[in-house]
């Protein structure tokens, strides 16, 4: 097959025959992208010198002032012509998303061999910029290009999606999995190396806070004291309001101390966890709206609404002539900007019963479930949690069994003792 050069303006389309394809596109840029670097794909035209196909090629020619490659196909009839053009068309295959954002980059780090890399300060070298102009795009479109390049060199599974949404949806979920993976690896290795998954300190919480490193931290969970004088109004031993608690743990309930704990652990938690750190704070009922004002003051992301956690069907009260049973309570969701929930779609409440009185050790522990249930919604294996009032340390032992690596503190010797023989079982 010949390949001819010709005018351009010696090509015309047939009388009667208008071109099915009306929109050619950004003619402008294809014409200097021919003016640059030559037409590769010639037009096809009859022996009249009618368009058969490459109409876009053709106009970009023209106004390029070029040259145009030209080859031959022997026929004439009017109706076999648009059998061709619309064979020619409708089975020309475009990128796929991979493809296309592959091609992009090998383009751009071509033309940056070529030319240098540009250098803040100095002139020359290629730019985001220059590629953009290349092909007739925005530098945001090319920038979003390199991105999802790097995602399908990353995971090669990706050339199969058939949408560029697709690709990056996609691309989130196996980042989730990559990074449990690893996770996984980094927390096995380390029970392997027989190193510590877990660290429990006897201090005051306060102090310990203040020393905890910047960015350090993936997960808060913890459980401070309500500050509704609970050691006043809670049946204890004998069945009677205040007095000893059946678990030999006592606390001092105040309010205007635990409300200036939570305010604390609320600005030092914002700096202390990382920049997609999630967290659950265990809180009175009463002083929800307060609470999630003062964690927006530090600059947290607060859920709207509290957790759910349904107890039981029937629940106690002090004065049951009065008031209705406590069958609930709620927990505050917090989240940096940059978080992201991993299991999705999961409810804002959850069912499950406390701690059998017979079997707690602590006044106020709640149920490992309750908090694994809390965890598998946010955490990735391997991940830091930390839990400045941890009290028995069941969370401790839940982000242990979500496989994490976990810092529990508390001020009370005998929480930190019943701690510690918590987590010695677990480990045998």
């Amino acid at each position: 097959m010949d390949i001819i050069q010709t005018d351009p303006t010696n090509i015309k389309v047939a009388d009667g025959h208008n071109r099915f394809r009306q929109d050619l596109g950004d003619i402008e840029e294809l014409s200097k992208s021919i003016k640059r670097t030559r037409q590769i794909l010639p037009i096809v035209i009859n022996r009249k010198f009618e368009l058969i196909d490459g109409g876009r090629r053709l106009a970009a020619c023209i106004l390029a002032g070029v040259q145009v490659k030209a080859v031959f196909e022997d026929v004439a009839d009017p109706k076999e012509m648009r059998e061709l053009e619309l064979e020619a068309n409708l089975h020309r295959k475009d990128y796929t998303p991979a493809e296309y954002a592959l091609a992009v980059e090998e383009l751009h780090n071509f033309k940056v061999e070529q030319h240098g890399a540009t250098t803040p300060g100095t002139s020359g070298g290629h730019t985001l910029e220059d590629t953009a102009k290349l092909i007739g795009k925005t530098k945001g479109s090319i920038i979003n290009q390199l991105q999802m390049a790097e995602m399908i060199k990353a995971f090669p599974q990706l050339k199969e999606a058939k949408k560029a949404s697709e690709i990056k949806k996609a691309y989130k979920g196996l980042e989730k999995v990559a990074a449990a993976i690893e996770g996984i690896k980094e927390f096995e290795q380390k029970v392997k190396d027989k190193k510590d998954l877990f660290t429990l300190h006897y201090t005051d919480a306060i102090d310990h806070m203040s020393e905890v490193p910047d960015n350090s931290v993936d997960i808060l969970l913890t459980d401070p004291l309500y500050g509704i004088e609970h050691d006043k109004i809670g049946i204890s031993v004998g069945g009677r309001t205040g007095g000893k608690s059946a678990t030999g743990i006592d606390f001092r309930d105040d309010k205007y101390k635990a409300l200036a704990s939570y305010y604390f652990l609320a600005k030092e938690s914002f700096r202390f966890t990382k920049y997609d750190a999630h967290g659950y704070i265990f809180h009175a009922m009463e002083h929800f709206n307060y609470l999630r004002d003062i964690f927006i003051e530090c600059g947290w992301r607060v859920y709207i609404k509290p957790f759910i956690w349904i107890k039981r069907e029937t629940g106690g009260c002090n004065v049951p002539t009065s008031w209705p049973s406590d069958c609930y309570e709620q927990i505050m969701y917090i989240r940096k900007d940059a978080s992201r929930i991993i299991k999705q779609g999961m409810p804002n409440w959850i069912e499950c019963p406390p701690v059998n009185p017979t079997e707690k050790i602590h006044k106020y522990e709640k149920p490992v479930l309750l908090l694994e249930n809390l965890l598998e919604r946010v955490a990735l294996p391997g991940q830091m949690l930390y839990d400045p009032f941890m009290g028995s340390g069941s969370s401790i032992e839940a982000g242990v069994k979500q496989k994490l690596f976990c810092t529990g503190v508390d001020n009370s010797i005998e929480a930190y003792a019943v701690a510690l023989e918590r987590m010695s079982k677990l480990n045998d």
